[in-house]
């Protein structure tokens, strides 16, 4: 970076209009020396810097070059050890650029929309701007016209030849607005920000729950749904979400509409209830914190609830029939024997290893390794000391026929405990039918 570039090219820069331009002349400063040249930022580096893209610099470039305000460098010296394919162009900011010499707007004219007449009604620009300014046509002088009114053809002359008033030409009036400040009060607008697409007035204020007490006087929708059943159902819909430890989003208008547009397809309690599934998914508890989102969902919610529900009474029929067996994974074996292996033993069964309290320093496979290697004392293990059959499994003390007796014994608890998980899930079925036979009876 050069400080006399810099400084040269603020000085320059008033010169130029597009403020993109001046970006992309600071750019090329920033990596010159002191007097201007060996300034070869990268296309990419500046467009970057200056928040354009890459052909939006190289249009700025060109511009500036052809202005005079940069030219190509010819002291290649920096840049010989490249090849000639990747020697980049090196700048040169003209320093001695004459500070009076304008430079051209780089800004196209605005072009005529297609079927319309560049000068309007047989009038170019500069007539309109003298019109304006003497305040009338030349044959008419001292008659003030209103800026931007179109005259019809013929405007001005009467049938027979006589001059119109004033007032007959205008066939469009336009409102002058008055350079002073105006005090009428600003009509403000709506405290939540919601404007109404249909293009209402900012007078018609959408209800919301704060404004309950003249509820059963409002209706949404076409079918009479109150604000109080609204405002019920948005109440509901907070407590569920706040029973899960989440705060839902404030109430807004558009959850009004929502909550409006559902209460006139589904009943209360259909809501509610999907609203309880919903916050009790970890997936979409977090994508439905207000009404509005939640509708957005319904249709999707709706299907994937009651395919959940299908799942779960197709496996209970299996589980009923016994084509399927009955996994219960929140209720576990406590004694369960799981094969481990270390140094000293190879697949020797481990009881109680699930229940084995475990972190960062002590895990389940670092206590089973110790007891099974004998790295600790029997009297102060804690897997003998969880289970006896552990101890002649112990360092040392372990064997080869109490090996093969812990794996059957292993084999025959492992089939104790499906035999309980089976009892179990017949145990609702005869009372079932304990309780038809009754009615029977």
């Amino acid at each position: 970076m050069s400080i006399q570039a810099l400084s040269r090219v603020f000085t320059l820069k008033r010169l130029i209009e597009d403020p993109y331009a001046q970006l992309v002349l600071i750019n090329l400063a920033d990596n010159a020396d002191e007097h201007g040249r060996n300034s070869f930022p990268g296309i990419k580096k500046m467009a970057r810097n200056s928040c354009m893209c890459e052909r939006s610099v190289q249009r700025k470039l060109r511009w500036l070059e052809e202005n005079g305000f940069i030219r190509k460098s010819e002291a290649t010296e920096v840049i010989q050890y490249l090849p000639e394919y990747k020697r980049p162009t090196v700048w040169e900011i003209c320093m001695d650029r004459d500070e009076t010499l304008p430079a051209s707007s780089d800004r196209k004219p605005r072009g005529s929309r297609k079927g319309e007449d560049p000068t309007r009604d047989g009038a170019t620009g500069d007539d309109t701007a003298q019109e304006f300014n003497t305040g009338g046509s030349d044959d008419e002088p001292g008659v003030s016209q209103t800026p931007g009114a179109s005259q019809s053809p013929g405007a001005g002359e009467a049938p027979g030849g006589s001059k119109t008033p004033d007032a007959l030409r205008v066939t469009s009036p336009v409102t002058v607005q008055s350079s002073k400040p105006s005090y009428e009060p600003i009509t403000p607008l709506s405290p939540k920000g919601d404007i109404s697409p249909r293009g209402d007035s900012t007078e018609k204020v959408t209800p919301t729950t704060s404004q309950s007490s003249d509820a059963s006087n409002r209706d949404f929708g076409d079918d009479n749904v109150s604000a109080f059943d609204c405002d019920a159902l948005l109440h509901g819909f907070a407590e569920l979400l706040a029973s899960e430890q989440v705060m839902a989003k404030p109430v807004r208008a558009r959850d009004q509409r929502a909550a409006a547009k559902l209460l006139t397809e589904h009943s209360q309690m259909e809501i509610l209830e999907l609203v309880l599934w919903t916050v009790k998914n970890p997936f979409w508890r977090a994508k439905t914190l207000s009404m509005t989102e939640f509708a957005r969902h319904w249709e999707r919610l709706r299907q994937e609830r009651r395919g959940e529900i299908e799942q779960r009474q197709i496996r209970a029929k299996r589980i009923k029939a016994g084509t399927m067996p009955a996994k219960d994974e929140e209720e576990k074996d406590p004694h369960a024997a799981v094969l481990v292996s270390c140094e000293t033993a190879t697949r020797c069964p481990v009881f109680g290893y699930s229940s084995f309290q475990h972190g960062r320093s002590n895990s389940r496979i670092a206590f089973a390794q110790n007891h099974l290697n004998g790295s600790i004392r029997r009297d102060k293990c804690p897997v003998c000391a969880y289970d006896e059959r552990n101890l002649a499994l112990h360092g040392n003390a372990r064997t080869t026929e109490a090996v093969k007796r812990a794996r059957i014994e292993a084999d025959e608890q492992t089939k104790r405990w499906k035999e309980h998980l089976r009892r179990k899930e017949e145990q609702p079925a005869e009372f079932d039918r304990m309780l038809s036979m009754e009615r029977n009876a």
